[in-house]
């Protein structure tokens, strides 16, 4: 997991019945800000050639073919019983193996030890979680800030996102973005969980009152309050005075977590 929350890149999964493979070329002009895809082979084919994908199985055939050739699979709730009956591959496969969280997948990573392995759905269990197990958060239209939120500091160590258009996409990848500089925030600052969808409401925020360079350690006077959403409340004016830039600043522009060295 990176070392800031804000420095993860979800991944997007495609899922495979509704994705004609001419409309893939659309998504891959976010190649950059995502960490990969998660989609069919039949999707994944038109993906560029240096694209980091996880295959999505759909039959058990399928998973039986990639678990034999190391491939990284995501195997759904629906297929996750077959998985049980292929714990001799399983054993010995060397790809990354993603499940989608339900009773049946809890109940195999917990009792089958295969690294690395991933549970894929909403907010960890605080009670339940497994020492060997990678937990994913998996984003989609309707997905509160708080949630997500708390899933980020409960251990999530990667997102995954579900977009039913290149709008959405742009959408919740800002909102992803938001929500993890708020939750570094948090850890840097002290923020309560229960206050980080207030955070980020538009209001008042700092801002550069003039052009500022790299490495530069701010001052009063470096800093204006500008209405903006998704960026350092002017509240926290305090707490930034005296921290030094990652970045440099155009005049007017705003601050957030990301441009603060630590």
């Amino acid at each position: 997991m990176p070392d800031r929350v804000s420095d993860i890149k979800p991944w997007l999964f495609l899922d495979s019945a509704p994705q004609a493979p001419p409309t893939v070329s659309s998504w891959t002009e976010f190649a950059d800000d995502l960490a990969g895809w998660v989609c069919s082979e039949r999707v994944g084919e038109h993906l560029p050639s240096d694209a980091h994908w996880v295959c999505s199985a759909s039959t058990e055939t399928e998973l039986r073919d990639w678990l034999l050739h190391d491939r990284d699979v995501f195997v759904p709730a629906d297929l996750a019983e077959g998985l049980g009956l292929l714990s001799d591959r399983a054993g010995a496969f060397r790809g990354s193996l993603w499940l989608e969280d339900s009773y049946v997948a809890r109940y195999l990573v917990a009792n089958q030890p295969t690294a690395p392995i991933g549970l894929v759905g909403t907010t960890p269990d605080r009670g339940r979680l497994v020492s060997h197990v990678r937990y994913a958060f998996m984003f989609a239209e309707g997905t509160e800030a708080a949630t997500l939120s708390a899933a980020l500091q409960l251990g999530a160590e990667s997102v995954w996102l579900r977009a039913s258009s290149t709008l959405d996409l742009q959408q919740h990848l800002r909102r992803i973005a938001d929500v993890a500089e708020a939750a570094d925030l948090a850890s840097l600052f002290g923020a309560l969980p229960a206050e980080l969808e207030r955070t980020w409401q538009r209001r008042l925020c700092l801002a550069a009152a003039r052009a500022l360079p790299a490495g530069h350690q701010l001052s009063e006077t470096d800093l204006i309050h500008l209405p903006a959403s998704g960026a350092l409340s002017a509240e926290l004016r305090h707490k930034v005075i005296g921290r030094r830039l990652r970045y440099p600043l155009a005049p007017d522009a705003v601050l957030t977590f990301g441009v603060l060295e630590c």
